[in-house]
């Protein structure tokens, strides 16, 4: 009698989830049983030692049986290893806020994850497979790597920043949620950051000739939208005729003051938990 194969079922990816929480919080209880605290978060950055066994049990339980051909089996699979960056990006982070000096090898471990995360993000949205599972990649969308790119692209050196634009590029071109500017707040901050970002960079020596990326010069348009909506809408306010001939979706993008502030470059200044927000 044939030997049963072995594999995952349409359960597996739930069963995935679960685990990797169940790993995080087995982790908070029994640091927090150590300290003489009570912490069930699945927040904060995790010992090294912890991600290593993670990662070694998401192997041995879930991506040893996956088949490639299968689209969940290839979701399951990508981000696994977008899941352990994360993690990883998650202790640099903090390492990164405790920083005080620029040259801290911190800072290039951190930018380093931050670009591996943003390229995971590219290849899982570019992969055909998973057209299907887009709502969950753009739910699950790495803010602060995006961010932490920004941040430190314009102190890096000419090829990195070449590198790290194109990036950016590839980015925006396979996730087209980034550039609906009036559906999420952080995607009017982000791109008014993404622009403002890139005007900085190409004042470097050697970086003066770069031609603007394409999704740049479509991110100044989106923001030039926003602003006369938002010009119009204080027009009709003042005028006593708010709601009278204007579309409706035009409510749906008005910004506030600070979507057209960038985010500033001192990191630890930034605004974290608005990232992390659904707004």
């Amino acid at each position: 009698m044939p030997k049963e194969r072995s594999g995952l079922t349409s359960f597996s990816y739930t069963l995935f989830t679960y685990y990797i929480m169940e790993k995080q919080r087995s982790f908070r209880m029994n640091q927090s049983s150590q300290q003489g605290t009570q912490d069930k978060s699945l927040l904060g950055s995790l010992g090294d030692a912890m991600i290593d066994d993670l990662e070694k049990g998401l192997n041995e339980n879930f991506l040893q049986y996956c088949d490639p051909i299968k689209p969940i089996d290839t979701l399951l699979q990508m981000k696994a290893r977008a899941v352990v960056n994360v993690l990883r990006l998650r202790k640099l982070h903090e390492i990164r806020m405790r920083s005080e000096r620029q040259d801290d090898q911190c800072h290039v471990a951190h930018f380093n994850t931050c670009m591996q995360a943003l390229k995971y993000v590219v290849v899982l949205h570019s992969n055909p497979q998973l057209k299907r599972f887009t709502w969950l990649l753009e739910t699950s969308f790495v803010w602060h790597a995006f961010i932490g790119v920004l941040v430190d692209i314009s102190t890096k050196d000419v090829n990195m920043i070449k590198e790290a634009w194109a990036l950016l590029s590839e980015l925006y071109a396979v996730a087209g949620h980034l550039s609906e500017l009036g559906e999420d707040r952080r995607n009017a901050h982000a791109a008014r950051s993404v622009v403002a970002v890139w005007y900085e960079s190409c004042q470097k020596p050697g970086l003066r000739t770069m031609e603007k990326p394409c999704f740049v010069s479509h991110l100044e348009t989106g923001l030039s939208g926003l602003e006369s909506s938002a010009a119009r809408i204080d027009a009709a306010n003042k005028d006593g005729q708010a709601g009278g001939d204007l579309p409706a979706d035009i409510w749906q993008a008005q910004p506030g003051e600070d979507d057209f502030q960038p985010i500033g470059s001192e990191f630890a200044d930034i605004d974290w938990a608005f990232w992390d927000s659904i707004s």
